[in-house]
């Protein structure tokens, strides 16, 4: 008997929700709960690496299973680590979400420039962001506005990538929340576009645009790529930064944030070293000015940022007995760095690289005072040529 009272009042029950309007309140909801089917669903966002502004981001969330009492959805973000309440993602002003009118479909869509986050701030780089949908319900039903689940957290970082010459062979790379610096720290040999001394302070001291640089990496123990006192002294006030290079440097500098590579001529390591892919070769360094270099372990550095790949070879002998082993022409190398003086400027030299790195880009670096930039153009072409600390070119 009691069974069959317990059935016969869940029937009475759906019968009686059964029969009322589905845009209509249902009491079997505490007062003032919002309904599940006021909800926009599958909040989604995006990083389409764009300009580094909140443009860069896409929203996507499927619609509200019924629609028919919502007359807008309010998009807006929220650093990771904030959150939000129902009454104050009512209270946002314009500038700080975006409108969107239901239209019974899914959406998608890019974030307007100027937005703000919910707090009134500007869209900041290096920043996770999560995204939320304020549903707003028509005058029928003002108390029953929803604020929808966030989205998984999305990063907004700078897309373009730049690389600024430091002087000597050492350049800057920097984008897509990533900062290498490359043989940026020599010291200061006469005959050579040299490293003016504020660059080489903010280097060593980390200041704007060098702070939070992920890797230093050196190709050789040259005074024209490498000062061990300052690299010295970079590493202790930059620990963050993790410094790469042959043995032949590293013995030079004792320091808790090296990354030791040991690494065989003609031979080549992959690794992730502080949140950067690169790869390292060693390659022969030439032979210059009556100089045996045979002993010299020259590390070249094929960093991937972004979708770029970025080759520097330190000084490396322009030969086949340095290339054929590495099969660079089938690696879509996007940006090669290449010394660029004496006698390795040459139409032999030009054609080696030709047909067996094949570049999107070339920089020439490691100039000497007295060469000029259309001598190098004269026998390389059309290529970027890095003469003055501070030039920069950016993709």
């Amino acid at each position: 008997m009691q069974i069959l009272r317990s059935a016969l009042v869940l029937v009475a029950l759906f019968f009686f929700i059964a029969s009322c309007d589905d845009a209509d309140e249902l009491s079997v909801f505490p007062k003032g709960q919002t309904r599940i089917t006021d909800v926009a669903l599958s909040v989604v966002l995006r990083d389409i690496r764009n300009q580094g502004n909140v443009s860069d981001f896409s929203l996507s969330f499927a619609r509200a299973y019924d629609e028919r009492k919502i007359t807008e959805y309010r998009a807006f973000l929220l650093p990771l680590e904030d959150s939000i309440a129902l009454n104050e993602a009512e209270s946002l002003t314009a500038k700080s979400y975006i409108s969107i009118a239901p239209r019974g479909a899914n959406y998608d869509t890019i974030l307007p420039i100027g937005l703000h986050d919910a707090r009134g701030n500007p869209i900041q780089l290096a920043t996770e962001y999560r995204a939320w949908i304020l549903s707003i319900s028509d005058g029928d039903y003002t108390n029953k506005n929803a604020v929808s689940d966030p989205s998984l957290p999305m990063e907004l970082i700078d897309r373009e990538l730049s690389i600024t010459y430091i002087g000597h062979s050492g350049v800057f790379i920097d984008g897509y929340g990533k900062k290498v610096l490359i043989d940026a720290i020599p010291g200061q040999s006469p005959g050579w576009n040299p490293v003016p001394p504020k660059t080489s302070g903010d280097i060593i001291n980390g200041n704007p645009p060098y702070e939070n640089t992920n890797l230093l990496c050196i190709t050789h123990n040259h005074e024209d790529h490498f000062s061990a006192p300052q690299v010295s002294a970079f590493g202790l006030r930059n620990p963050e930064t993790r410094i790469v290079g042959p043995l032949q440097v590293l013995d030079e500098i004792i320091l808790p944030n090296e990354s030791v590579i040991s690494l065989d001529r003609f031979n080549r390591v992959d690794s992730v070293i502080n949140g950067v892919e690169l790869s390292i070769f060693h390659f022969r360094h030439f032979d210059m000015f009556g100089n045996d270099f045979s002993a010299v372990d020259n590390f070249g550095y094929m960093i991937d940022i972004g979708g770029f790949r970025i080759l520097h070879v330190g000084d490396f002998d322009y030969s086949n007995e340095n290339l054929d082993p590495f099969d660079f022409s089938s690696m879509d190398i996007n940006i090669l760095i290449i010394p660029t003086f004496g006698t390795l400027i040459s139409k032999k030299n030009k054609s080696l690289i030709d047909s067996k790195i094949n570049p999107d880009h070339i920089i020439a670096v490691h100039l000497q005072s007295s060469t000029t930039i259309s001598d190098v153009k004269a026998v390389f072409g059309d290529i970027i040529v890095f003469k003055n600390s501070g030039d920069l070119v950016s993709f």
